[in-house]
């Protein structure tokens, strides 16, 4: 049997573990080759936050599955889902917790430009491995305010049994974005904002320390870029 920890490892290697799980939480979305849908009563809002998650994962497979696709587009493609479908600002700003306020305009600044570089880091070449298994909706819930919880399970097969990954999702002017992801009952902005708090405390330096790491994490991916 898989089990989470097993998992996060195959996906993104040892070490770095709240960022990493973070990173298998936002875009858990390109671990499914083949999405079916399971037979559930929904609203239409609630169906429409199912499609949204489901198209999400196509979209994302298209990328991962085509060969042709050289890395530097594969990188431009898969930005454009994040930036599109995700709440990147909002997650980012709410995982730097207490220190978003005491950083200056030029960290912040900076600071996004890295959560998003880092992301697309991690994912852009490690979740080709998965682009055949699948990820099933379940079920929805329109909790009102525009706020939705898409409940999935993620299958590979042999596995004993399945990882339910639940989307948390927002709707502002008609637009969904998803805001969190929780894996295993855990979630992953939760996850994130401890991790990054534990590396600006080791560090001494408060946010200059977290940007110093995200730099060295993103430099491959600049350096791909540039090809």
């Amino acid at each position: 049997m898989l089990n989470c920890r097993h998992f996060i490892s195959l996906l993104f290697g040892p070490g770095f573990s709240g960022q990493r799980f973070f990173s298998l939480g936002l875009f858990a979305l390109v671990l499914s080759g083949v999405l079916v849908a399971t037979p559930v009563t929904a609203s239409a809002t609630e169906r429409n936050a199912e499609s949204f998650i489901e198209a999400l994962a196509g979209d994302s497979f298209k990328i991962m599955s085509d060969a042709s696709i050289a890395r530097p587009e594969r990188i431009a493609r898969f930005r454009g889902i994040l930036k599109n479908r995700f709440a990147l600002d909002s997650i980012g700003k709410w995982a730097l917790g207490r220190y978003w306020p005491k950083a200056s305009s030029a960290e912040r600044a900076e600071y996004l430009r890295l959560f998003e570089d880092m992301i697309i880091a991690t994912y852009v070449d490690r979740l080709q491995a998965y682009a055949n298994e699948t990820l099933s909706v379940t079920r929805s819930i329109d909790h009102g305010d525009g706020k939705f919880t898409v409940y999935s399970k993620f299958t590979r097969p042999g596995d004993a049994k399945p990882i339910t990954i639940d989307w948390r999702i927002g709707r502002k002017d008609g637009r969904f974005q998803i805001v969190d992801v929780v894996i295993l009952g855990s979630s992953m902005s939760t996850t994130m904002r401890s991790e990054f708090a534990s590396t600006i405390r080791r560090s001494n330096s408060g946010v200059t320390g977290l940007l110093e790491v995200m730099r060295a994490k993103t430099a491959t991916l600049r350096l791909s870029a540039e090809k």
